[in-house]
């Protein structure tokens, strides 16, 4: 996923991210906590900063470079919501912006999957799983530092450029909420900015991530679940 995220920063002429252990860890670790939580809500954030989430499933194989592709992908088509001729937090842009924020300099990936037993669903996402066509779920965290979206004009100005060779239009579309049938897929995603707005504080200058304890720190792995390489 690092691939595909610095290939969108390059077309933007921003410097590429590296990858973090401690990001990393902190996104690997929501990721496996959005499998298991409770609730009605599909995702919600772990309210660190600079977070983008994404959740996909399918009742067809898929690779982890086909995943980190269609996550990416519906990141950055909300380009399609922002004015850079009047810059500034746009909702609907939200994880465009943040994945092509200049100043930032770091990334973690985690990716967490796992199958739906037939008959069942997932908890708020509902995705149903049948006998003939069970059901796969991914939910896929990036997080990012510095983190972008600070809540002020000047600093989107700075940081969100024009890109150099606007990519062709990228379609995407929301399946959810049906039971996964023969080909069916979809695919949500979710900015932290949709939850909680930034503003620019001392700590926004820091290069040392925030610590962070996660509520699934010493939970334990679901048999028969499995990760995802975040590498791609």
């Amino acid at each position: 996923l690092k691939t595909e995220y610095n290939f969108f920063r390059d077309i933007h002429e921003v410097p590429p991210l590296e990858e973090d252990k401690k990001l990393t860890r902190s996104a690997q670790l929501w990721a496996e906590y959005l499998s298991t939580a409770p609730g009605r809500i599909c995702l919600h954030h772990s309210l660190y900063g600079g977070e983008n989430i994404y959740f996909y499933y399918t009742s067809q194989n898929i690779t982890p470079a086909e995943l980190a592709q269609k996550a990416v992908k519906a990141f950055y088509e909300e380009i399609k919501y922002y004015d850079f001729r009047n810059p500034g937090m746009v909702w609907p842009a939200a994880h465009f912006t943040q994945m092509t924020w200049k100043s930032a300099e770091r990334m973690g990936v985690g990716i967490y999957t796992a199958n739906v037993p037939p008959g069942e669903s997932h908890g708020g996402c509902n995705v149903r799983s049948s006998e003939r066509f069970p059901a796969r779920f991914f939910f896929v965290v990036v997080h990012q530092w510095p983190h972008g979206n600070i809540m002020t004009p000047h600093y989107f100005a700075r940081n969100v450029l024009k890109p150099k060779n606007p990519p062709a239009h990228l379609d995407f579309a929301w399946n959810g909420n049906v039971t996964a049938g023969e080909g069916e897929e979809g695919g949500e995603a979710v900015s932290t900015t949709t939850a909680l707005p930034f503003f620019p504080t001392t700590n926004d200058i820091s290069s040392t991530p925030p610590s962070r304890r996660s509520p699934v720190a010493n939970k334990r792995k679901r048999a028969g679940n499995e990760q995802f390489s975040a590498s791609n």
